[in-house]
């Protein structure tokens, strides 16, 4: 196979900016995408990725690459658009997505390919930040609070949400975009797709679901394999190694603006939480 021959509709990837000049063309007939990369380090991210994580999460395959000129054709995939989900079907993809981490958990740990953090450390590494700092003042008697408790950091997708799933008529998922995946928290994942519904989509059930219980068992199961405790009491300070964790990762080399607006936006939702649930 090679991409002499082929032919499809050339669309630019929606995150497409000065960073990020990826050309995809789309072959609707045949179900094939060909993605041309501007930059070697997102080509080598994308065959490391795939490579590491296809056991795991069902992933689009890729079918043909080329190194030197940095060209990758894998299948496309015909889903379901979000829009004509029942609420089965996410009901469905979020159990899919309990399973398939789960099931990665055990390998990794099996693997010992993780390390142990406590929340303290990544507040420390952020005080420097004089936005973080801001964050700080508004949350500092549950930062105060923590309990310590070390977590696994592991390596994930890091962007986890319904879109990034693309949800097919057989039930089957396939787990797309991965340029963002970093060593994040244990629960990072299950935790971003929580509160992305909740920021962006004002659907509050999966943030409900936490903690009023609903996925406890996942929660027990995921520690347990790392050898580990689960309390019932410590959900919100695992949220809040979440929250950290974004600010560690994902914001902490953007600009002010996005700095400010993100630490902003997490203060909000963890305001409304702390409100919501403080008799849980």
């Amino acid at each position: 196979m090679n991409c002499e021959d082929f032919a499809g509709t050339v669309y630019l990837p929606a995150n497409n900016n000065d960073v990020n000049k990826d050309i995809r063309i789309f072959d609707f007939s045949n179900k094939k995408v060909l993605t041309i990369y501007a930059e070697a380090e997102n080509f080598k991210k994308k065959l490391s990725t795939y490579d590491n994580f296809k056991k795991f999460f069902l992933m689009p395959k890729i079918l043909w690459f080329d190194n030197d000129n940095m060209l990758i054709i894998e299948e496309l995939i015909d889903y379901m658009p979000k829009i004509d989900w029942k609420k089965e079907d996410s009901s469905y993809v979020v159990n899919v997505i309990i399973n398939n981490y789960l099931d990665y958990f055990k390998a990794v740990q099996s693997k010992e390919k993780f390390i142990i953090k406590t929340s303290e450390s990544m507040i420390e590494n952020l005080s420097t930040d004089i936005n973080f700092l801001d964050f700080y003042k508004r949350n500092k008697f549950y930062l105060n609070g923590l309990s310590g408790t070390s977590l696994p950091y592991l390596s994930l997708h890091g962007d986890m949400w319904f879109y990034n799933i693309l949800y097919t008529k057989e039930k089957n998922c396939y787990f797309i975009d991965w340029e963002h995946s970093n060593q994040y928290m244990l629960f990072y994942d299950f935790f971003w797709f929580m509160q992305y519904e909740a920021t962006y989509n004002q659907d509050f059930t999966y943030i409900d679901n936490y903690f009023t219980g609903v996925y406890d068992n996942f929660l027990k199961e995921g520690l347990e394999i790392f050898n580990l405790s689960f309390n019932k009491q410590d959900k919100l300070d695992y949220f809040i190694a979440f929250v950290l964790n974004v600010f560690s990762t994902r914001i902490i080399k953007s600009d002010e603006n996005t700095k400010k607006s993100t630490y902003n936006q997490f203060s909000n939702l963890l305001e409304m939480i702390k409100e919501k649930y403080k008799n849980i």
